[in-house]
């Protein structure tokens, strides 16, 4: 095991510095960048202030001057050599030093540092309803299989399983946050619970995050009740059931001592993907749509700004972390399957 472990670090080396050289290059062959971001910039508040002021318009607002080029290329660095920019980030990087956000003009670890609690509670929160739900929900699926519980939530499971989550977000806004109906909710989640005692930190925190849990985590209660079903059914007709009813043991001690554990392998096989995809990717539109100050915002608005420093930070952080959850995930998965095991 201590090698196969020691070999999958090593893996994540060449790993890491593949998709930054792929992402580097693909970002830097895009057809705008952060300089037309900032000349877009500077036009826009140049022609507000000519209009509030009726002045007109200086000269460089129809123009970028030589001097003004010189000064925006050496700002974000694009005086260097592009293999030179790339060599001197993969340097940074082996000691966090993520660099500086071209607009936001703070440490990019200093973002993903205030960013990331958020997101590891709007997360967690999403994680823990698919499972607890989902998990429950497909058990009694399977206990009553083809009876009239099964077919209603088959149905609606199917419903919610098909809605992309964005669309549900939208729409519960519009019905529970004031958008047309009821306003049980808020429309931003806002909250600071810096200051808050303990108990009052939880409330706010389940009140704000009430509707963008529900819109983010439903498809993925569908999908683990769908397959935490299947797979006790599947159990269900395998031997040692059999074996274990003619020794006379009743459904319920077989499904909590042997049924239940066997039948959730295929769901903890696949968790490391969903632990990732809640905390980080999968919740992305949902933090834009409902306003949270997380790390899917924050990289949203590097992207349509073209903050490279951020945008690299991030990639490099959530690489890093997928890889060492991946690797727990598949260390614990031998102790949960000793067939499992790892050269």
């Amino acid at each position: 095991m201590m090698m196969y472990v020691l070999k999958r670090l090593g893996l994540m080396i060449p790993t890491l510095f593949l998709i930054l050289g792929l992402n580097f290059t693909l970002v830097h062959l895009a057809p705008t960048s952060p300089i037309h971001t900032e000349l877009v910039n500077i036009h826009h508040q140049t022609l507000a202030l000519s209009q509030s002021t009726k002045m007109p318009m200086y000269q460089g607002a129809d123009g970028l001057s030589d001097e003004m080029a010189v000064e925006l290329n050496q700002r974000f660095g694009f005086d260097r050599p592009a293999h030179e920019r790339f060599g001197l980030m993969i340097k940074n990087y082996l000691v966090f030093d993520l660099g500086v956000s071209f607009f936001k003009g703070q440490p990019v670890a200093t973002l993903i540092k205030d960013k990331l609690p958020m997101t590891l509670i709007f997360g967690g929160l999403c994680l823990f309803v698919m499972y607890g739900v989902g998990v429950g929900v497909g058990v009694t699926k399977a206990v009553y299989d083809g009876q009239m519980v099964d077919k209603v939530s088959t149905v609606v499971l199917a419903f919610f399983y098909a809605v992309p989550s964005f669309v549900l977000g939208v729409s519960l806004l519009v019905l529970f946050a004031g958008g047309r109906f009821w306003q049980w909710f808020p429309m931003q989640v806002v909250f600071d619970v810096a200051n808050l005692p303990f108990l009052q930190k939880i409330t706010t925190a389940l009140y704000e995050l009430f509707l963008p849990v529900i819109a983010g985590s439903l498809s993925g209660v569908a999908g683990v009740a769908y397959l935490t079903k299947f797979s006790l059914l599947h159990e269900k007709n395998q031997p040692y059931v059999k074996l274990a009813k003619s020794q006379g043991f009743s459904d319920g001690q077989i499904l909590k001592n042997e049924l239940f554990k066997n039948a959730m392998l295929p769901v903890v096989s696949d968790m490391h993907m969903v632990v990732m995809g809640m905390l980080f990717f999968g919740n992305f539109i949902m933090e834009v749509i409902f306003g949270i100050d997380g790390l899917g915002r924050l990289g949203y608005e590097a992207m349509v700004s073209r903050d490279y420093p951020v945008m690299f930070g991030l990639l490099y952080v959530f690489t890093l972390l997928g890889m060492m959850v991946q690797l727990i995930f598949d260390v614990k998965y031998q102790y949960l399957d000793a067939r499992v095991i790892y050269t």
